[in-house]
Parts: C-alpha cells; sequence; structure tokens
C-alpha cells in the first residue's frame, strides 16, 4: 500500500522537534570555528551534526559514505556521502572502515549533505547522474541538504525550460530535490522551515519513517 502524507501538523511538528534539536547544536559548532579560518573544518562538523539527526529518522535503515555498484555496469569511484541502506533488502557487499560498497538492490536512496550551498546547479547535477545509477526509483529518493545559506529563498529559487521552481520541490518532473535547512546571517541562524517541512514529508513518503 502507498504511503500516505502525514498530516501538516505531524510534518509541522518533526520540522520543529527538527529545529529544536539542530539549532543549540550547529550554533555551538560555528562559535567554534570561523568559516574563514576553518571552513573545511566547521563544514565537516556541520554536515555530520545534521547527518546524525536524520538519521534518527530512518528507523532501520542507516546513512553510510561509499560508492554505488550495479552489477555487471562500471562502478563510479565517486565518494557518495549519505547513501541510505535498506538492511531488509541485504548486506552492503563490502565494509572497509566508514566506507561501503553498496549494491544498488539494498540502496533505497541518498541524501547528500553539504554544508553550503557553493554550486546548487553544479549539485543538482551530480544528483542527476547519481540518480541514473538508481535510475529506476523515483528522483525524489535522491535529495540534496544543505545546511545554511545566506538566503535560502532567494537560492532555492531556480529556473528551468522557462520554468520557475523551488529546489525543494520533490514534485519537478526528473528533479532531485535539494533543501537548504537554514538561513545563516550575521551570526545567527533562523530556520527555513518551508525546505525543512518539504525535507520531512519527502523522507516520510520514500523512506517510511515514523515522524
Amino acid at each position: 500500500m502507498p504511503t500516505t502524507t502525514p498530516a501538516p501538523s505531524q510534518l509541522q511538528l518533526a520540522a520543529q522537534q527538527f529545529v529544536q534539536t539542530a539549532l543549540p547544536r550547529i550554533t555551538a559548532i560555528t562559535q567554534v570555528f570561523s568559516a574563514a579560518d576553518n571552513p573545511d573544518t566547521l563544514g565537516q562538523f556541520l554536515e555530520q551534526a545534521i547527518t546524525t539527526l536524520i538519521q534518527q529518522r530512518l528507523g532501520a535503515k542507516t546513512l553510510v559514505s561509499g560508492v554505488l555498484h550495479k552489477t555487471g555496469s562500471a562502478t563510479d569511484p565517486r565518494i557518495i556521502e549519505s547513501i541510505v541502506h535498506d538492511p531488509a533488502k541485504g548486506p552492503v557487499s563490502l565494509q572497509n572502515g566508514r566506507l561501503a560498497i553498496v549494491d544498488t538492490k539494498v540502496a533505497a536512496g541518498v541524501i547528500q549533505i553539504k554544508a553550503f550551498a557553493s554550486n546548487l546547479p553544479k549539485l543538482g547535477s551530480r544528483l542527476a547522474t547519481i540518480h541514473n545509477v538508481l535510475y529506476d526509483r523515483p528522483a525524489a529518493t535522491v535529495m540534496g541538504v544543505i545546511v545554511r545559506d545566506p538566503d535560502p529563498q532567494k537560492t532555492s529559487s531556480l529556473r528551468r525550460s522557462n520554468h520557475q521552481y523551488h529546489a525543494w520541490d520533490a514534485a519537478v518532473p526528473k528533479w532531485c530535490p535539494v533543501y537548504i535547512l537554514f538561513a545563516y546571517r550575521r551570526g545567527t541562524y533562523q530556520p527555513y522551515l518551508p525546505a525543512i517541512e518539504a525535507f520531512f514529508s519527502n523522507l516520510h513518503k520514500n523512506f517510511h519513517p515514523q515522524l
């Protein structure tokens, strides 16, 4: 049976709980590391904080880093962060420390988590390439999550084939959605709720976690 979309109040509650937990963590991290002096370190800490919180919403499914492999096809050697492994469909092909080779048969999707939105169209192209490997799944099962941006609303507004759309809109045909979670301006984080709520809606529809 198809999964029904939870009532708006459930999505709003999930988004609020996520924000309440995430904000203190990413604020504390940002107070320790300066983006000017330590952009890579700051980025890794922010990404790990959000990865941990998303993992808690996936139930038995797990986020693993590595490569996707389809039997009989050449493997793209580029590392993918946060492949969604579904252990109910079988184990990963090979685990080597924090890295894994994941057969497409046991991959539910991908949640590519990045700290900053330096180039949204480039990220969209990368997600499309990953979806080519998971071509038998909906495009929305391959998604991007960006922790912060100075203006998420403006950055999320994209134009393609003379049509304006939001990067977080999973209903756009053949588009892998990208969710910018927080605005960061003058040392302060503000949640971008349209993207956060859309993210949880997509998460529920495609990975069936309990909100």
